[in-house]
């Protein structure tokens, strides 16, 4: 994705990606080198929310958004499939 749009970690606002677990958490962030304090954190609490997790997640960090301010969804399943989309608030 970073390859395709030009954008680096440091142009997103938020990173919102599926969590699993903690440790595969950790992982992600240790694979992907996405910082930590662009990342909403969501599993500690409520668990895996699998579909749900995204949408709670843009919930938790919305307030904070001013326009023009990027979101990247990050969707993963199962470490078998993976869809990413570039969000920006109006």
């Amino acid at each position: 994705m970073r390859h395709r749009t030009g954008l680096a970690w440091s142009d997103f606002r938020h990173i919102l990606a599926h969590q699993v677990t903690v440790p595969y958490l950790e992982r992600f962030v240790e694979l992907t080198g996405v910082p930590r304090d662009r990342l909403v954190v969501t599993v500690p609490e409520p668990g895996n929310m699998t579909s749900a997790a995204l949408g709670v997640q843009l919930d938790r960090g919305y307030e904070g958004l001013r326009p023009g301010d990027r979101v990247l969804f990050v969707g993963l399943g199962g470490g078998v499939s993976i869809m990413t989309m570039v969000w920006e608030k109006a």
